[in-house]
Formats: C-alpha cells, structure tokens, sequence
C-alpha cells in the first residue's frame, strides 16, 4: 500500500518525534512545496495555529460552516461558471 494513504505506517515507524511536521514529511517527503504549505498553518513553534481546515473541493460548506460559527452572513458568488459536464477519472 502506497504509504501517502497510510497514517498506520507513521505510526509504526520507531521514532519519539510524532510531530505533525514529521507527519507531513513522512507522507510528501522534504520538499520546499510542504513546507510553504505548513508554513499557512503551524506558528514559529511549530504548533498547528488554526481551528479549521477547508477544502476547495467543499468550498461552499466550507464557507457556511465558518459563517455560522462567526455569526456572521457569507456570500460566495460563482463566476465564470463551465457549461462543461465535468468527468472524473479516478
């Protein structure tokens, strides 16, 4: 099994460092692209500094789900939309 989809092979490796940082490296390996990735989410101590995590793929849910936590009204508008019919190959 391809060790990206594996949190368990992290787990069993011998190591007393199960920082999220490791976690990361051990998935993608060391490369400039994670780290200014990591660098959006971790403080200067490297603790993980947000509460959320959204995703492109849900933006809208995404966006809602921060709105009604902040009380606060979202609006999302959809430009330049495709008429397209999208086909995913898996």
């Amino acid at each position: 099994m391809d060790k990206r989809y594996s949190g368990e092979n992290w787990f069993c490796q011998e190591t007393k460092d199960r920082s999220f940082d490791n976690f990361v490296r051990f998935l993608c390996g060391d490369s400039l692209y994670v780290d200014l990735q990591k660098s959006w989410i971790v403080d200067k101590k490297n603790k993980v500094s947000v509460d959320f995590v959204g995703k492109f793929e849900n933006l809208q849910e995404d966006v809602e789900k921060i709105a009604k936590k902040l009380n606060i009204e979202i609006l999302l508008p959809h430009k330049r939309k495709s008429n397209k019919k999208k086909i995913y190959v898996g």
